[in-house]
């Protein structure tokens, strides 16, 4: 498998990823690692439904993404999407290569403060973000393809 983009996105599929992320870095999957939206097939169903035509959908949780990751053949070209920079904690730990780290679409919540113009992040997410940093990982934020990415060292 070959990680074409590793985004981290709460909405996960969405008109900017398919107008906008999909012409820049074309994938024959998109790979969802989030354990609530494993778990909830209707979710999951209605989550895939939102990809364009012939573009394959896999969903896993975190315990399983390696493992499936792991089964796809070697010249899949895949897009891996996360909500939160924990879930690539969790998978680096499952022994992962994340070659890259694009932030985008965290939004505002209870807990979460702003990072970069629309991103936020909480404190938890943001000691993720430098853990990934400091494993060698190239972490940025990029609203839009277009957008020069910034490095998450200079936030």
């Amino acid at each position: 498998m070959q990680m074409v983009l590793c985004r981290i996105d709460d909405r996960l599929i969405h008109g900017q990823l398919t107008t906008q992320w999909l012409p820049q870095y074309p994938a024959d999957a998109l790979f969802i690692v989030d354990d609530a939206v494993a778990a909830d097939a209707f979710l999951s169903e209605m989550i895939c439904m939102l990809a364009p035509a012939g573009l394959q959908v896999l969903v896993a949780d975190v315990p399983s993404a390696a493992q499936k990751m792991a089964e796809l053949p070697p010249a899949a070209r895949v897009i891996l999407l996360v909500k939160t920079p924990l879930t690539l904690c969790a998978l680096q730990k499952q022994g992962v290569d994340i070659p890259a780290v694009s932030v985008g679409g965290m939004g505002m919540r209870p807990g979460r403060s702003m990072l970069y113009k629309n991103i936020a992040a909480s404190c938890e997410e943001r000691s993720a973000l430098q853990q990934l940093s400091e494993s060698g990982c190239p972490v940025y934020c990029q609203i839009l393809p277009s957008d020069k990415p910034v490095d998450i060292r200079s936030l």
